[in-house]
């Protein structure tokens, strides 16, 4: 019975364990807090920096977005969006090289997020994101970049990206 139970246990931790690493699923999307179990986000300020390649982008017009760790330092782990207020706007683009991410659709919108494919360390990504068509303000791209399944850190946002 002991090692029925166990078998039980262990194929629920590895199956949830698994679920995280290919990727946030489309559930974390409006808080952007992933459901680690037995986790928090942590309270500090985060290690990893959100560096933009422009201040600013014609509508219509795309913009590099670089996650980074300081030099020692990796993460395994990471969502994406770009938002004004709290609503995913614009298109994260990928091409067949973008090797470290995918886009899913967040709250009703189409590629609206990116996220991490594997748990395999990172010390650097760069994104492509595409700005609406018709927006003409300013945007913050807003993180969660996790070094590992028990530590992460929630809602770190971008300078403000102006759109016109």
């Amino acid at each position: 019975m002991n090692q029925f139970l166990l078998l039980c246990v262990s194929a629920v931790a590895i199956s949830s364990v698994h679920a995280f690493s290919s990727g946030a699923p489309e559930g974390v999307c409006a808080d952007m807090t992933p459901k680690h179990p037995q986790t928090v986000p942590q309270d500090s300020e985060s290690p990893y920096k959100i560096v933009l390649k422009k201040k600013s982008v014609a509508p219509g017009g795309s913009i590099s977005v670089v996650i980074s760790s300081p030099p020692g330092l990796s993460f395994k782990g990471f969502f994406v969006q770009a938002r004004v207020g709290d609503k995913p706007v614009g298109q994260f683009t990928k091409s067949p090289s973008s090797k470290f991410y995918k886009v899913i659709n967040c709250l009703g919108g189409s590629q609206n997020a990116a996220t991490h494919i594997d748990a395999k360390a990172k010390s650097r990504v760069t994104l492509t994101w595409v700005a609406p068509e018709d927006l003409n303000e300013s945007v913050n791209f807003v993180a969660t970049v996790a070094k590992d399944g028990g530590e992460y850190w929630v809602g770190q946002q971008s300078e403000p990206v102006t759109v016109a």
